[in-house]
């Protein structure tokens, strides 16, 4: 046996997941928080029992566009809040930001990092 715990192994998850970046984790998992078609309600379902930063991807009806859905803090008057995805020909940006980003993985890459 290697060095480490006796007994212990690596799955290879737990290192895999220590190399990848922000980015490569968002694109391996996508088909968990890309989901256009979840409502406003099963959004706040799903994310009201989830700890703070955890977020879906849907298409906003009422909005007609992409929306992050964030689970705010306990604290927050809303638990849920939605942020609108402005979407260009070439680029992906929060409405509101002006910063713009390739795609959408790296929009929300960079969301997850600099919360």
């Amino acid at each position: 046996m290697g060095a480490g715990l006796a007994g212990a192994r690596d799955s290879g998850y737990d290192s895999l997941h220590r190399r990848l970046s922000v980015l490569d984790r968002l694109v391996q998992t996508h088909a968990v928080w890309l989901q256009l078609g979840l409502s406003h309600q099963d959004a706040i379902h799903i994310l009201q029992s989830q700890p703070t930063g955890t977020f879906v991807v849907r298409k906003s009806t009422s909005l007609q566009r992409k929306v992050i859905s964030l689970r705010m803090d306990k604290e927050s008057a809303v638990p849920v809040k939605d942020f609108p995805v402005k979407e260009s020909q070439y680029t992906f940006s929060l409405v509101g930001s002006g910063l713009s980003f390739a795609d959408l993985f790296r929009l929300v890459a960079f969301c997850c990092i600099s919360r």
